[in-house]
Order: structure tokens, then C-alpha cells, then sequence
């Protein structure tokens, strides 16, 4: 296998030879969405639901369903990435003025950002500046903005007031502290004299640390505010004492337009294409689900050694034979790293208090993770096992069996009812690779892309040491381990058969290849593969027989 690189590295191929005759602790998951807040066009990593919800605020379907997809992904992995998208999305902008810099007792004033008498936000913190020109710009000490955009930033309030300590008057007796130090409260849903305040944080204008070398700044201190950042006026004639206080709302946060399949589809190549920069093996479709978005997620996934794409089948497209149309004619995508599954389910939403129709992805996601934590990912991500973590209220649709014959011959993977009260369980585990392959079937694609990727892991300790036997060698054996693990856990096959062969010696490596500065390691695996039918015959013994007979 000559490399396309001309750089040093481990370079992985996969062979198909199934058409002719370890455990992952913790899977890395990307998805890309609407939220009520958090950072926007970032990846994000919640440690955990309250983080999740902390950093983005509380679910609400008018920000779509990524949010709610996340409830389920983020129960069952601590590596989830997220990334908030918005569209015309605006920030909300209050100013810090003082009424006259040559006053001797100095007035504070925080106003709201108008234009035309209007109160509005600004599309971009960089629309946040001043010129020499500005009417009144001596008295401007700077703006306050809002950290992310949103109609969120509308229930903030801030306010700014002296330093001076608890029993002293903040002007008469201004000389006994410190009045370049001031104090900015940030209010979430500010009711009233008793509301507590969010955030508190002492800061000045200049460079100024105390005796504990802790810096005041005011840029400096405000980065580690979850709520607001600070924009200074360089215009600014003269020093400000603050002894006086000012306090203001917030106003002209806007959510902006719905985001668009283009922005989400551009998201996903942006964060989310470089292996070096994050291995993400899970890309989870979670909000506004259609043919170019998944295109985009399949061909960031093909970047990636191990990385498989959940797309969802389009909510106004899941009855059978919508779904099979959307899937042969309008995705129409031959892809063993993507699968695709449908339908909407029904969930009870505790930040809305009602019942919701969500896209299934987040649950399928759920089961995946499970699977991985529990079992492996060469174990096949449905099953009722598989599903027991799930809880779904009801299903936008009830498959039959010949709905679920013809899903299946399309290779459209779905929720099903279990007879007998059994609940409700992910159902098939097919990719959308339309040949007869074994990369057919989920389990034995992650397999392989799990072998692959921690092979490719291991083997960068044998870079620049000399081709030799001894390296090949230390080098198979290290994968053995990996393989050896595997085949503990019921990943390969080993009845009659190892489940594995390695070569790593001089039939792969001849003089040439070595001379060229590759080392080449074929890996062949036997998988075991996944039950996917169980036959229960009933015989009869022939009249006149007592034994117990076995017909085949």
C-alpha cells in the first residue's frame, strides 16, 4: 500500500473482502443546531446535563431539536461536542457614561443602545466601536455587550457602583478607598432590591493589581464572565472616581431567522473535518434533517478512520414509502459510514412541561453510546437489549410487519413496538452501502474503523525507527493486544478460527517497499457477525414413536 502522503505518518486503507466467498470507553459525538444561548459557531463540551443546559439555557422547540437530541447524548457520553448556530441573531449593547469628567463628584449613567429613538442590538461585537467624531464621546467610558446574541441577552441587567466598604459614604468618605475600583453585578430576571445577583466583579479602568497579584483590568476579569464582555471608549478625555452607581436592563437581543441547511451543512466541514483536531466518531443529524446536511456529515465522516454518520429520515417524510423515496431518490447516497432511521418520537419535555415530537437521532446516539460504555462498538447498536436505557412515550408511526420488510430491503433502520407489553427498541443496523459487503451491517463497520484507528494510534511509536524485523514485530504484537481484546469480548469469531491474521514480515514488506519508507501491516479480520434472524421449528414425533427425534 504506497501512501498519497509524502509526509510521515500512519496511513490506514480498509479492503473488502467479505463480498467474496477493546471496547470503547467513551465515544465522541459532533452535532450542529439552534439553542436559546451559548457561544455561537464554537464547539462546545458540556461536562454533563447541567453544564449542558448552564451553557445553553433550557430546551425550547422554537430553537429546534438539537437541544432535545442533546438530552439524550450528553446521559450517555461526557465527549459530546455542540456547536450553536444563529442567522441575524443580534447582541443586546448598553454604554457607561459619565455626566462631566471635570466634576469633582462624577455622575454614572448606563443607556441602553438606540437608533432613532429605537432600542437595537448589533449583529456583530465588532459593530461595537467609537470615532473622535461621536456626539459626546469625551464622556464615554465604554459599552457593555451582551456574550452571546440572543433574545436571552433581554433579561439581563447590570449594575455598576463604587468599591466603597460597608459603612462608609461612597462621596464623603471617597479618600479612605480606593475609587478606581468598581463593582459590576450582573442580574439574571433582575425583580426587584432582594435579587441576588448572577455574577459580581471588582475591576478598573487601568492596570492595577493587588497584593496578591490578582489583575482588576476590567477586559481581563470580564473573560471570565459567562454573561457580558466590555468594549472600551480609547476617545475617553480624562479619569473617572466612581463613587456614584448606575443600573440598566438590557435591551435589543434578538434570536434572529431560522438557521439554514447550507449554515448547518458548513458547520459540520468546519468543525468537525480534521482528525487532529478532534476524532469524533459519532456525527448525530439532530436539527433540520435533509439530503444536503447528511451529504455534508458523510463527507466529513469519510475524513475521519472511525467516524459513522446518524441521519434522520425528514419528519414530513416517514410514512414506508415516503421513506423509502427519500432514501433511494432524493439522498440516494451509497455510504458503509452513514445509516439512516426514522421515526419522530414522542417525549415529556420537564423544561416546557408537555409532551414533544422529536427527531429519534438523539435516542439512536443514546443507544450507540450505551452500546459502546456497556458492551462495544462491535456489537450492533440495536436490539432490545441495546434499547433498555430508552424512554419514549410514543411513536409518530407503528411499523407492520411488511413496513418493516420494505424499510429493511431500503436499508432504512426504525423504532419498533414489541409485542406483549416489551416496550419500545431500535430495530436493524444497517448502513446505506447498497453491495453485498459485510460493511453492511454498523457493528462490522465500527469494528473495523476501531481497529483501524487505535492501530494507527499504537504504530506511531515505530515512526523513524528502522524497518526492520524486530520493529515489525513490536509493532504486531501491540496490535495483537488490540485484537486479542476483541476477540475476548465476542467481536471476533473463534470457532475454528483465530478471528484474526496479521502480517507484518517480509511477504508485505519486500525491498522496495521498504526502500520507498513504507512499513506495511495487512490486518484481516473474521468478525462476528450479528444474529439477524432466529428460526424456532416445532416437530412432532411420527405415530407409534417414544423418543425424542430430531428432524432437520
Amino acid at each position: 500500500m504506497a501512501s498519497q502522503h509524502s509526509s510521515a505518518g500512519v496511513y490506514t486503507k480498509s479492503n473488502d473482502l467479505s463480498g467474496y466467498g477493546a471496547r470503547t470507553k467513551t465515544t465522541v459525538v459532533g452535532t450542529v443546531g439552534q439553542a436559546r444561548q451559548g457561544p455561537v459557531n464554537k464547539r462546545v463540551n458540556p461536562k454533563d446535563d447541567a453544564d449542558f443546559t448552564d451553557i445553553f439555557g433550557k430546551r425550547d422547540p422554537k430553537y429546534g431539536m438539537m437541544m432535545y437530541c442533546a438530552d439524550t447524548i450528553s446521559s450517555n457520553t461526557a465527549n459530546a461536542h455542540y456547536v450553536r448556530l444563529v442567522n441575524n441573531a443580534k447582541y443586546a449593547v448598553c454604554f457607561l457614561t459619565v455626566d462631566d469628567m471635570r466634576a469633582k463628584v462624577q455622575k454614572l449613567s448606563l443607556a441602553k443602545n438606540t437608533v432613532n429613538g429605537v432600542v437595537t442590538g448589533v449583529l456583530e461585537p465588532s459593530d461595537v466601536g467609537f470615532l473622535p467624531t461621536d456626539p459626546g464621546i469625551d464622556n464615554v467610558i465604554g459599552a457593555f455587550i451582551c456574550e452571546n446574541p440572543g433574545e436571552w441577552n433581554n433579561s439581563v441587567s447590570i449594575k455598576v457602583s463604587s468599591s466603597c466598604p460597608k459603612g462608609l459614604d461612597p462621596v464623603a468618605h471617597r479618600s479612605k478607598y480606593n475609587t478606581k475600583i468598581f463593582q459590576i453585578e450582573v442580574f439574571l430576571g433582575y425583580a426587584g432590591t432582594y435579587s441576588a445577583a448572577a455574577e459580581t466583579h471588582l475591576v478598573t479602568l487601568d492596570e492595577y493589581k493587588d497584593e496578591f497579584d490578582v489583575q482588576y483590568l476590567i477586559e481581563d476579569k470580564l473573560k471570565n464572565s459567562k454573561y457580558i464582555r466590555f468594549v472600551r471608549n480609547d476617545y475617553m478625555v480624562g479619569s473617572v472616581s466612581f463613587v456614584s452607581s448606575a443600573f440598566t436592563f438590557m435591551g435589543g437581543g434578538e434570536d434572529g431567522d431560522r438557521i439554514t441547511e447550507d449554515q448547518i451543512a458548513e458547520a459540520y466541514i468546519e468543525h468537525f473535518s480534521d482528525p487532529e483536531e478532534l476524532a469524533v466518531n459519532l456525527l448525530v443529524d439532530t436539527d433540520l434533517s435533509g439530503h444536503i446536511v447528511q451529504r455534508a456529515m458523510q463527507s466529513v465522516a469519510d475524513k475521519h478512520i472511525n467516524c459513522h454518520v446518524i441521519g434522520n429520515v425528514p419528519s414530513d417524510q416517514q410514512s414506508v414509502n415516503a421513506a423509502v423515496r427519500y432514501r433511494r431518490n432524493t439522498l440516494n447516497l451509497r455510504s458503509q459510514n452513514m445509516s439512516l432511521y426514522t421515526c419522530d418520537i414522542q417525549m415529556f419535555d420537564a423544561h416546557t412541561g408537555r409532551k414533544l415530537w422529536v427527531p429519534c437521532t438523539g435516542y439512536v446516539a443514546g443507544v450507540y453510546c450505551y452500546v459502546d460504555n456497556t458492551r462495544g462498538s462491535y456489537f450492533a447498536p440495536a436490539g432490545i437489549k441495546a434499547s433498555a436505557n430508552m424512554r419514549i412515550l410514543d411513536m409518530r408511526y407503528f411499523y407492520d410487519q411488511d413496513d418493516r420488510d420494505a424499510l429493511t430491503d431500503a436499508q432504512i433502520n426504525y423504532f419498533r413496538k414489541l409485542p406483549n407489553n416489551l416496550g419500545t427498541a431500535l430495530w436493524e443496523q444497517a448502513t446505506l452501502l447498497d453491495t453485498p459487503s459485510a460493511f453492511q451491517m454498523v457493528a462490522i463497520q465500527r469494528l473495523t474503523g476501531y481497529v483501524l484507528a487505535s492501530a494507527a494510534k499504537t504504530c506511531k511509536i515505530g515512526l523513524f525507527d528502522p524497518n526492520d524485523d524486530i520493529l515489525r514485530g513490536y509493532l504486531k504484537e501491540m496490535v495483537e493486544d488490540i485484537l486479542r481484546a476483541i476477540r475476548r469480548n465476542r467481536g471476533l469469531r473463534t470457532r475454528n478460527s483465530d478471528g484474526y491474521v496479521i502480517v507484518c514480515d517480509d511477504r508485505n514488506n519486500t525491498d522496495d517497499t521498504i526502500a520507498n519508507g513504507d512499513l506495511i501491516m495487512d490486518i484481516i479480520l473474521d468478525p462476528t457477525r450479528t444474529t439477524k434472524r432466529i428460526g424456532v421449528r416445532f416437530n412432532i414425533n411420527p405415530k407409534g414413536s417414544r423418543a425424542t427425534e430430531f428432524v432437520a
